[in-house]
C-alpha cells in the first residue's frame, strides 16, 4: 500500500464514466478531470451557481413567461454541459472536447450529465472512481 504524501496531488485525474446506449449496451467515457481540494469544488460550485442565477434573474419574473418544457430540458443540458466544461479538459471520444460536443453527449445518452458530475463529486468527496 502506498504512503499518503501531503501537498503532491496530481493536476488531472480520470473519470470513467458509463452510459447505457440505446441498442442496450454499455458506453464509456474518459475524461481528463481536473483534480480540486473538497474546498475549492465548493467555491467552484458556488461561482457556478452565481452565474446560473444571474441568467434566471437577467430573464426577468418568471411568473410572467410561459416555459415550454423543451425550454427547460435545454436549459438543463446548457447548465450540465457548462459545469463539466468546469471540471474537465478532455476526453478519449473521437469528436473534439468542445462545450457543443458535451452537450451533444448529455443531450443524446440519457443521465450522461448526471453521471459525469455525480462520478466527479464521488471521487472528490469520497476518494471513489467509477459510476
Amino acid at each position: 500500500m502506498a504512503k499518503v504524501v501531503l501537498n503532491k496531488r496530481p493536476e488531472t485525474f480520470n473519470l470513467r464514466v458509463t452510459v447505457q446506449q440505446l441498442d442496450g449496451q454499455d458506453g464509456t467515457v474518459n475524461l481528463k478531470a481536473r483534480n480540486r481540494t473538497r474546498t475549492e469544488l465548493a467555491k467552484l460550485k458556488d461561482e457556478y451557481l452565481a452565474e446560473v442565477q444571474a441568467t434566471i434573474d437577467a430573464a426577468g419574473n418568471a411568473d410572467e413567461q410561459k416555459v415550454t418544457w423543451a425550454e427547460l430540458v435545454g436549459r438543463g443540458v446548457e447548465s450540465d454541459a457548462g459545469f463539466v466544461m468546469r471540471i474537465a479538459e478532455g476526453w478519449d471520444l473521437d469528436d473534439e472536447f468542445s462545450k457543443e460536443n458535451v452537450i451533444r453527449l448529455i443531450d443524446g445518452f440519457g443521465g450522461a450529465g448526471k453521471k459525469i458530475i455525480s462520478g466527479y463529486e464521488a471521487a472528490i468527496h469520497d476518494g471513489r472512481l467509477g459510476n
